[in-house]
């Protein structure tokens, strides 16, 4: 921020004199003495009725910095009242304050009638209705001309009488890395509350190991909003769930990543002193804890963000631009203009079929036949049966990926000590979810057996129909054993899966033979029904029964050549040709989970177990694993590369959670066979990996439920309005 001598009007730059700039014709006028004006005009009223626009403002704030800078554009004259420039300032701001409610600046007011701060008069900008409101006050001041906006001002209004500005020296600020410019206030409160109420118990259990792990966990979920901003935080997805129905109270996403990166700083400290080998730091860790409580009850109670408060200073100062707002200001309007949009309720007319066929000819069973929707119908048309798609069982195959996950880290021979509770809870979870499911989609085929049937046809989405099956066998793997006749049970569930997965596959590689398909309908979906079936049928077998060797060889041979043929195909068609379906590139997962699956079925199938009863690893089964390790480095990167995760959220985003469970239990079955502390943190790690994404897609699940059934959008994925569209000033990440 420059400064100098005081001058009586505004600078902008080399194209302005005495504040008129010459290019727009715009005036903007500054009062030091504003204080003289106030007693002469003894009142507010009197400042307004001088010109058509007033503004309150401070030199260094950076919403008024915008105000006036968009102000500008339009070829009004405008008094800027800078209010700490002022010796009756602060009166005045006391007399805003107590007659119009208004306690923060900028205060604009146009034609004497108040329209508030920044976001109003770029909300107002944006609908147009700005330019009607400036030719009233044009008219009523006696002036003639049209207050179009100028595209030749680009040059920004100056933020004190002392100051010229240079547009290339103030480029709009943006947030690092892929935090989003505006962020849910809300969400951020309850973030806050339960981040004090993990502090609380990490200082109470400061000398407990589990505390220690809670405490690197959060380490964990800040690093990961300070980088990638709210949206995969854990936290974040949990609090979103009681503001489904509710619009977000959007603030701006700089402050809150610094309040964020603030966080990072406390709990990796934290962490750090927990953790320190050398002698008892657990009471300097719990102080640094009671710094996060303090700052965390402050924002999460009382609305006061210590950081923003700190980023504020930092603007005072000069150490940040004045533009340091301007892609937020924007970006707030429009997220939410977006939301309104997104979340109206309106009676739309029910779609037309229209039936198109040969001229001259009557109809034929050939004719084309189509509806025309709305976008607006589309996202108000909520149908839980109708919408129930069988690509949403994939969000239960990931939870029973995630039961066995933790009922093999709870096995003794792996000396991981943790308890057989957690993955009970979880198959008692996803037993209930896949009943119910499956009662949804069957009164689907009841009631709309053609949209079935249109499933059954597609190239794609008919892979989906193994997926209840796998998830079959894998509730027998899990519940042998754990009750009363369980073992007879889990060989019934067994073999309805294993029948079922090896005849979908016999049919979908006959399908593909006897017919001819484009390169357009190969995906990496197709490996779920010929590969990961018979790849769990492999792994489950020999668990049931060691009468069941020869049915799981069966399987293991069959999925084994289509996996090599089709992660060929597949692999050749993601990098030669376009993948324009955000929705379709989650499948390419299963590129980890085929050769996860193989290392499991085959340890399964040789059945060789070390002195403490852990499955042993021979060089194939560690070539297995090492495959399924390299690929999900390879499609790990392609989130930093922005080709995953560019969407909001959509059910097809669990694709990713069976592959990393399923890679999870290589690693801790790895662990009980190359023992060492390095296993145990890739086990430890992977657990954690699984277990959060998991976590994160069931309450983000649970959040596009609650969200579609109140603004009546289609299907059990959320409307959005801008679905395929990743840019960040656009995504929400709320």
């Amino acid at each position: 921020m420059q400064s100098g001598p005081q001058k009586q009007g505004w600078e902008f730059g080399r194209d302005s004199v005495n504040g008129a700039d010459i290019e727009s014709g715009a005036t903007i006028s500054a009062t030091p003495d504003g204080g003289e004006r106030l007693s002469k005009h003894s009142s507010v009223m009197a400042l307004l009725v001088a010109s058509p626009v007033v503004v309150f403002s401070k030199s260094r704030c950076p919403f008024c910095f915008e105000a006036l800078r968009l102000l500008q554009q339009y070829a009004v004259p405008v008094d800027v009242q800078q209010l700490d420039e002022m010796p009756n300032g602060a009166q005045l701001q006391g007399i805003l304050k107590k007659q119009y409610k208004h306690h923060t600046v900028p205060c604009i007011f146009i034609n004497s009638v108040l329209i508030g701060g920044c976001d109003d008069l770029v909300a107002l900008h944006k609908s147009g209705a700005l330019q009607l409101k400036l030719e009233k006050a044009l008219i009523q001041h006696g002036s003639t001309g049209t207050p179009l906006p100028s595209p030749k001002s680009t040059a920004p209004a100056g933020i004190s009488p002392s100051s010229a500005v240079d547009i290339d020296q103030d480029r709009p600020a943006r947030s690092l890395f892929w935090f989003p410019d505006v962020v849910d206030n809300r969400a951020g409160r309850i973030v806050a509350c339960m981040t004090s109420i993990i502090s609380l118990l990490a200082i109470i259990f400061r000398r407990h190991q589990g505390m220690h792990w809670a405490t690197l966990g959060l380490f964990v979920d800040f690093l990961i909003r300070l980088v990638a901003g709210p949206g995969p935080s854990v936290l974040t997805q949990l609090a979103r769930l009681p503001l489904a129905c509710m619009k977000p109270q959007f603030t701006y996403g700089l402050p809150q990543q610094t309040a964020v990166f603030l966080g990072v700083c406390f709990t990796g400290l934290a962490s750090l002193l927990f953790f320190l080998p050398l002698g008892d730091h657990s009471i300097a860790g719990a102080v640094v804890m009671a710094m996060l409580l303090g700052a965390s009850v402050l924002y999460g109670v009382f609305n006061y963000c210590a950081a923003c408060t700190m980023f504020g200073l930092g603007i005072w100062l000069g150490l940040l631009p004045r533009t340091v707002h301007s892609a937020a200001i924007n970006t707030k309007v429009e997220s939410g203009a977006m939301w309104d949009y997104g979340n109206q309720r309106s009676q739309q007319p029910k779609p037309v079929t229209y039936t198109q066929g040969y001229p001259g000819h009557g109809p034929t069973h050939i004719d084309l036949k189509y509806k025309v929707k709305t976008d607006e119908y589309t996202m108000q048309n909520f149908d839980i049966i109708k919408y129930c798609h069988l690509n949403h069982f994939a969000s239960m195959l990931g939870l029973a990926g995630l039961a066995v996950v933790w009922q093999v880290a709870s096995q003794a021979p792996y000396d991981l000590h943790i308890s057989a509770t957690v993955f009970k809870v979880i198959v008692v979870l996803a037993a209930v979810l896949f009943v119910v499911l499956l009662a949804l989609y069957a009164a689907k085929a009841a009631v709309y057996p053609k949209k079935v049937s249109k499933e059954w046809q597609c190239p794609m989405r008919s892979n989906s129909f193994s997926i209840p099956f796998m998830i079959l066998m894998l509730f027998a793997y899990v519940m042998d054993g754990q009750f009363h006749h369980s073992h007879k049970f889990a060989q019934v569930i067994f073999w309805i899966g294993a029948v079922g997965v090896l005849m979908l596959a016999f049919i979908k590689v006959g399908d593909w033979i006897s017919h001819r398909f484009d390169v357009e309908h190969v995906s990496a979906a197709w490996l779920v029904a010929p590969v990961g079936g018979p790849f769990v049928m492999a792994l489950v077998a020999p668990a049931i029964s060691r009468a069941y060797v020869e049915a799981a060889l069966f399987g293991f041979g069959f999925a084994l050549i289509m996996w090599l043929v089709l992660f060929t195909m597949t692999f050749q068609r993601a990098i030669t040709a376009a993948n324009a379906d955000d929705r379709h590139r989650p499948a390419m997962w299963m590129w980890v989970a085929a050769p996860a699956i193989a290392c499991l079925a085959y340890n399964s199938i040789v059945g060789e177990t070390d002195g403490n009863g852990a499955l042993t690893f021979d060089n194939v089964s560690k070539s297995f694993m090492f495959m399924a390790l390299s690929l999900f480095f390879c499609l790990g990167w392609g989130f930093v590369r922005g080709f995953f995760g560019r969407s909001k959220f959509d059910m097809a985003d669990w694709g990713y959670s069976f592959p990393v469970d399923v890679l999870a239990i290589c690693l801790i079955q790895y662990s009980g066979d190359v023992r060492g502390s390095w296993t145990r943190g890739m086990a430890y790690t992977a657990i954690t990996i699984a277990t959060g994404l998991g976590t994160f897609l069931r309450s983000d699940s649970l959040h596009s439920l609650c969200q579609s059934g109140k603004s009546g959008c289609s299907g059990l994925s959320p409307c959005s309005v801008v679905r395929n569209v990743r840019q960040r000033d656009q995504d929400l990440h709320i």
